[in-house]
């Protein structure tokens, strides 16, 4: 700290009492010291919680959640401010940023400022009574935080920050703008309803400028606090990398007062690094570097007498480290103390009518009673195990933290702090008490408080992804001392066996085939790791009704030991590197005579020593309904276009089955025209067709059995009636078995005619 208290200082001695949680990301505290004893508590996503007699009520003050939207990083429900006299105007300001319409993904953020008014129900605001006062165009960061009253003026003040974050500008300097700056405008005169801006601003007739500026050079002035008994205005501002501030403007300041950035941090100089020019800038009262903390949260002037040694302190704190201080001016030197080394995440002060002091715990979504006295003592203790060890890699680790308190008096933001195994990812954090939440590999449970006597239960789940000894560390501690450290922290060691989750397929693409028809599989084995495997057997016996099969096998990743090509059964002992994998395609026709179903089962097994935590798909099976499909197909042809009545003539008749089937029962038939007379045939096969008539006289008519691919072939000889005229037509044809489908109807019936 670049100020430090004087032997004559006497700094109180500070702990917490019982909080109250239940809040999610709780922005900002607020009394509107109307004689209802309520304290208001902003969250993030946008709503506004009231803790009243204690408790905290079930229904939101406001709720503006879906006016919000998505709330990111810092934009959201920032803070809220009550008017003086509120208790009869019933109406308040609240500061939010929302993404411009249309926006998805990562978006700019737009300050609003607006006014809400109260329904009949007292605890209960409109959200439908916006009225918005003012907006900022959108900017990517440092949109600001607390609005205030003066208590002399009554005027509105707030901060909006120079929005360049990791990228630092001169806003703060140029009065054009209101970035960078402090505003003061007039809500309650009603005359416009928005705003007017008070004379006495110092830019208020200024051409160029904006009007509503009261003071400038400030880089990120996340809170702002008036002493209520002085009207003395503290302003904290959030440094860039290397100091945070306090700054400190007198009641009856006439504004226009420079802070510095971005010329100065603090009081070193930042543009230019060395040699600035300080003249008429302001600099802290209070500031401290980047080993003491990373954000500073400002805070309140206490002025209550319940806590006597508080009285006139301004308590401030630091988000990233959890510090607390107290700044006063004594015999015109700023003295400042650390007060409090605590594990909040401290975003937000308030003092109540009851004079009760309240901090707020951003990631413990709690608020903290701050009260006279030392802390007590306390012994927390953290046991943890595994479950289970050994654990193969790629299933799930269960680790189990038990946090006891051992002693009477209660202990409050009890911070877990979990170091994950580097060789393992997060798959969840829960616990009986509290949350959890994890950044990287830490993982962090904050537990508002637990009673002397109790426990609380973490639940870690994490998924191990390569064999070997992996270790977690989980320490524990809280705001109060404790008095037994050696029980704080504990290391869990666990034994990673390899573990390779191998999966196969097996698909046809069908699920119906044909009897004789040719049939292709693909069937695919993959490694999903975490650990590569040497040794891995890939089987498929197919069944005996797939005939001649003939096979190809590619890899990928690294993968080896397959039958690159070959024919029959695969029985391949692999090496599949984790994500590596084996793809089959074997190609066989099943058999003629096959019926019922063609199912052809493939598995992958891993070798001994290896563990596969989904065995499930091990195996897979494609089965496919056997149908039978025959092309049958008939031809009739006398070799002649025409014909003489009164002589012989001859047909041959050509009965084929194309396949791919047998065809059992198959009828043909050819019915001779009655002007051709005293008709003998012959029949011959080849193929294997049988149950035809060899030879006889008359018309045709059979049932046959004709496997795929055979023939049968009439030869039909008969004498043209000589009384016959016109033509002559013969039409010979074949009827598929009942249960045998013919895929070309259009070739089972043929005729011939001649002119005669």
């Amino acid at each position: 700290m670049s100020t430090k208290p004087v032997v004559a200082q006497m700094w109180p001695q500070v702990s917490f009492a019982q909080p109250i949680d239940g809040f999610v990301h709780p922005t900002h505290l607020a009394s509107a010291r109307d004689g209802s004893g309520r304290l208001f508590v902003v969250e993030q996503p946008g709503r506004i919680r009231i803790i009243k007699n204690g408790a905290l009520l079930a229904t939101p003050f406001l709720d503006i959640t879906a006016r919000l939207g998505n709330v990111a990083g810092s934009k959201g429900l920032l803070s809220v401010a009550f008017p003086p006299d509120y208790a009869n105007k019933q109406h308040f300001y609240v500061n939010y940023v929302v993404p411009p319409a249309g926006c998805s993904g990562t978006c700019d953020g737009i300050v609003v400022v607006a006014r809400y008014h109260v329904t009949a129900n007292r605890d209960v605001a409109d959200a439908n009574s916006e009225e918005i006062l003012l907006t900022e165009e959108p900017f990517s960061d440092h949109w600001g935080g607390e609005l205030a009253f003066g208590p002399l003026d009554g005027y509105l003040y707030f901060g909006i920050g120079t929005g360049s974050a990791g990228s630092p500008n001169a806003l703060g300097r140029d009065v054009s703008v209101l970035r960078g700056k402090i505003m003061r405008i007039d809500v309650e005169t009603g005359n416009p309803a928005t705003y007017t801006i008070p004379p006495s601003n110092p830019y208020a007739n200024t051409a160029n400028a904006r009007g509503e500026i009261w003071a400038l050079g400030v880089r990120n002035p996340w809170s702002s606090f008036f002493d209520r008994q002085t009207g003395d205005f503290y302003i904290a501002d959030v440094g860039q990398s290397t100091r945070e501030e306090v700054n400190f403007q007198p009641a009856g300041s006439p504004g226009d007062v420079n802070y510095g950035w971005n010329i100065m941090e603090g009081s070193l100089c930042f543009s230019p690094p060395t040699g600035c020019d300080t003249t008429g800038l302001t600099l802290p009262v209070a500031q401290y570097d980047h080993s003491l903390g990373c954000s500073i949260t400002g805070g309140t002037v206490y002025r209550s007498t319940v806590y006597p040694s508080f009285q006139g302190i301004y308590f401030y704190g630091d988000w990233c480290s959890g510090h607390l201080w107290g700044l006063q001016q004594t015999g015109g030197t700023w003295q400042s103390a650390l007060l409090y080394d605590t594990t909040l995440s401290v975003v937000g002060f308030a003092e109540d009518e009851s004079g009760q002091l309240w901090i707020s715990d951003y990631n413990g979504g709690a608020v903290y009673p701050l009260v006279e006295g030392p802390p007590a003592n306390i012994d927390l203790s953290l046991l943890q195990s595994d479950s289970a060890d050994p654990s193969p890699a790629g299933a799930q680790l269960v680790y189990t933290i038990r946090i006891t308190n051992n002693s009477a008096p209660l202990a409050t933001g009890v911070l877990v702090t979990d170091t994950m195994p580097a060789s393992a990812t997060f798959v969840s954090a829960s616990s009986t008490l509290g949350s959890c939440a994890r950044s990287g590999t830490t993982v962090s449970c904050r537990i508002p408080s637990l009673a002397g006597g109790t426990s609380a239960t973490i639940t870690l789940i994490v998924k191990p992804t390569m064999p070997g000894n992996i270790a977690n560390n989980a320490n524990v501690a809280a705001n109060e001392p404790d008095t037994n450290i050696s029980n704080n922290s504990s290391t869990e060691s666990t034994t990673i066996n390899a573990s390779s989750d191998l999966k196969v397929t097996v698909t046809d693409g069908k699920t119906t085939i044909a009897a004789g028809q040719k049939d292709t599989y693909t069937i695919k084995v993959t490694n999903a790791g975490p650990s590569n495997v040497t040794g891995a057997t890939v089987v498929d016996n197919f069944p005996a009704i797939f005939t001649a099969v003939t096979l190809t096998a590619t890899g990928t990743n690294g993968a080896s030991g397959f039958t690159v090509s070959g024919s029959g059964n695969i029985n391949d002992t692999v090496t599949l590197p984790a994500s590596g994998s084996v793809t089959y395609k074997a190609t066989g026709k099943v058999s003629f005579s096959a019926s019922g179903t063609l199912s052809n089962t493939a598995t992958v097994a891993p070798p001994s020593g290896t563990n596969d935590p989904n065995s499930a798909n091990n195996t897979a099976t494609d089965t496919d309904t056997i149908t039978y499909k025959a092309d049958l197909k008939v031809t009739v042809n006398d070799n002649k276009t025409t014909a003489v009545a009164g002589q012989k003539n001859t047909y041959t008749i050509v009965v084929t089955n194309l396949g791919p089937s047998n065809a059992a029962g198959a009828v043909i038939n050819d019915s001779f025209p009655s002007t051709f007379t005293g008709v003998t045939y012959t029949a011959t096969q080849t193929g294997g067709a049988s149950g035809f008539t060899a030879s006889g006289s008359g018309n045709i008519n059979n049932t046959v059995t004709m496997p795929s691919g055979s023939k049968i072939t009439y030869k039909a000889t008969g004498t043209i009636s000589p009384s016959a005229t016109g033509s002559i037509s013969n039409t010979a044809t074949v009827t598929a078995p009942s249960g045998v489908t013919d895929p070309i109807p259009s070739n089972n019936s043929a005729t011939d005619m001649d002119t005669l």
